[in-house]
């Protein structure tokens, strides 16, 4: 049981690549005119830059957030083949349920 967990912790999808680079990771909370608080959590790859010269920002989960550190990307693949990293995590952390 426990060589099928190791197992599936190590894939966490087809389109997933280690990252071994920068980052800089942020939260972003918000307050809209009602009281409501929405929180986000971005990652900077400061070694993956747009066409501006500017670091890459992705979306990032809280886990990885309060860990402070990125081991894998995301890929999106789009119907044309394409692809665009859509996500920073840390795979070895546990996620909050």
């Amino acid at each position: 049981m426990c060589a099928v967990m190791a197992a599936k912790a190590e894939v966490v999808r087809k389109d997933t690549i280690a990252y071994e680079g920068q980052v800089r990771l942020e939260k972003i909370e918000k307050t809209n005119d009602y009281g409501e608080v929405s929180v986000r959590y971005v990652c900077y790859l400061l070694d993956v830059v747009n066409k501006k010269g500017e670091p890459r920002r992705v979306a990032t989960d809280r886990a990885t957030y309060e860990s402070g550190q990125v081991t894998h990307l995301i890929y999106n693949v789009q119907d044309s083949g394409a692809s665009r990293i859509g996500k920073a995590i840390n795979v070895n952390v546990q996620k909050s349920k």
